[in-house]
C-alpha cells in the first residue's frame, strides 16, 4: 500500500470514529432533550442514531463481504480469533455498565430481574426485559449476533470462486435480508409483541442495515469522484422522514405502509451522507483538515467515548435528576447538562482504566490463537 492510500485510510478511520461519536450523541439527545418543551420536533427522529451504529458496524466489516479473510491461518483459528477480539470489544465495558445498573436497582430497592439473560445477551423475549435496566441495551444482542454470523457468511461468499458468483450470492443474501425486514415489519404486532415484533428488532430484521453498511464500503471504492448528491439526498430524505414522524408519531407509522421500516430508511439516509463524506476524506482536497491536531484528537475521542456514552448515559441522567430533585440547587446546570458532562467523564475513565486494557488483552489473545 502506498503512502497516499495509507493516509486516505487513516483519514477515513478518523471520520468513522467521528460518526460513532455523532451516533452516540443522537441517542443521548433523544433521551435527554428530544421530548423537552421547545425541542425541535424534527429532532425526535434522533432516536435513529442506533441505526447509524448498525450501518457503521456493517461498513467496518465490509471488506469481509468482498474478499478479505476472517483469519490468516486456519479457518477455525481465524474465526476464533475474530470472536475473541469482538468479545473483548463489547463485553467488558457492557459488564461494567450492567454492574452500574444492578447497583442502581439495588439502591432504589428494586428487584434484580433477568440477570442471567442480561449477562448472556439473551434478553430477547420482550421489550420490558430488554429495557429493564437500560433501554439502549436492546441493540447489543443484534450486534453480537452479527459478529457470530459474519464468519459463516464470509465462508459462504468465499465458496463462490468467481466474482460473478460471489455477486450473485451477495445479491441473494441482500434479497433475503430485505424480504425478511419487509415481512417482519408488516407482521409485527407492537402491542402483543409477537414473534415478528421480536425478530424485527434483532438480527433477522436488522440484517439489512448491516448489509447497507457493507455495500457502502464497496461503493465508495468504485471511484474517487466526489459526489454531493448522495449527501443532499440523504439529508433531504432524513428531514422528510423526521417531519412525518413528528406529525404522526409511532402510532401513525405503525398504521401506515412504513410500519417497521423507519429505521431501515433512516439507515439508508445515513449511508448516503456517509458516502459523500467518506469520498471527501479519501480525496487529497481534505489533507490539510485532517492534519490539524485538534481535528485528529476530536475524531479519536469521539470514537473512543461513543460506546461508554451509549451505555452509561441513562444511569447518569437518572442520578442527576434524582440529585437535582433532592437538593434543588439552582446554581447547578440543568440535570441533563450535568448528566452530559458526567457521562463523558465516566466514559473517559471507563475507557482509560477498563475498556482499553481489556481490548488490548483481547488483541493479544487473538494473536496467540492465530499463531
Amino acid at each position: 500500500m502506498n503512502s497516499s492510500a495509507t493516509e486516505a485510510d487513516q483519514r477515513e478511520f478518523l471520520l468513522i470514529e467521528a460518526f460513532r461519536g455523532f451516533a452516540a450523541f443522537l441517542v443521548v439527545y433523544t433521551h435527554f432533550w428530544a421530548l423537552s418543551p421547545g425541542s425541535p420536533s424534527l429532532l425526535r427522529f434522533a432516536h435513529t442514531g442506533v441505526d447509524l451504529f448498525f450501518v457503521l458496524s456493517g461498513y467496518v466489516f465490509g471488506p469481509y463481504f468482498f474478499g478479505k479473510s476472517i483469519g490468516t491461518s486456519s479457518t477455525f483459528a481465524g474465526t476464533l480469533a475474530f470472536w475473541t477480539r469482538r468479545f473483548f470489544r463489547i463485553y467488558p465495558l457492557y459488564l461494567l455498565a450492567l454492574c452500574v445498573y444492578f447497583a442502581e436497582k439495588t439502591i432504589n430497592e428494586q428487584d434484580l430481574l433477568y440477570v442471567v439473560e442480561h449477562l448472556s445477551f439473551t434478553f430477547l423475549q420482550s421489550k420490558a426485559m430488554a429495557f429493564y435496566y437500560n433501554p439502549p441495551f436492546w441493540s447489543l444482542p443484534s450486534e453480537i449476533s452479527f459478529y457470530l454470523v459474519l464468519p459463516c457468511l464470509v465462508w459462504l461468499l468465499h465458496q463462490a470462486h468467481s466474482i460473478m458468483w460471489r455477486r450473485i450470492t451477495l445479491a441473494i443474501v441482500l434479497a433475503l435480508a430485505l424480504c425478511s425486514r419487509i415481512f417482519l415489519g408488516l407482521s409485527a404486532d407492537y402491542e402483543k409483541e409477537n414473534h415478528a415484533f421480536i425478530l424485527l428488532h434483532h438480527l433477522p430484521g436488522l440484517a439489512i442495515e448491516f448489509i447497507i453498511g457493507a455495500l457502502l464500503w464497496a461503493w465508495v471504492r468504485r471511484s474517487d469522484q466526489l459526489l454531493l448528491w448522495p449527501a443532499v439526498l440523504g439529508v433531504i430524505a432524513w428531514l422528510g422522514l423526521a417531519q412525518h414522524f413528528a406529525n404522526v408519531g409511532d402510532a401513525g407509522i405503525q398504521a401506515s405502509i412504513l410500519k417497521g421500516q423507519l429505521g431501515g430508511l433512516a439507515a439508508l439516509c445515513y449511508a448516503c451522507l456517509m458516502a459523500t463524506c467518506i469520498r471527501w476524506v479519501r480525496s487529497a482536497r481534505c489533507e490539510s483538515v485532517f492534519k490539524a491536531d485538534f481535528v485528529i484528537c476530536f475524531c479519536q475521542w469521539a470514537g473512543k467515548l461513543s460506546y461508554g456514552t451509549y451505555l452509561f448515559h441513562i444511569a447518569v441522567l437518572r442520578a442527576a435528576q434524582a440529585f437535582s430533585l433532592e437538593y434543588q440547587l439552582a446554581h447547578l446546570p440543568s440535570p441533563e447538562w450535568l448528566a452530559l458532562g458526567l457521562t463523558l467523564l465516566l466514559a473517559f475513565l471507563a475507557h482509560r482504566f477498563w475498556e482499553d486494557p481489556c481490548r488490548s488483552l483481547g488483541r493479544r489473545l487473538a494473536n496467540a490463537i492465530k499463531a
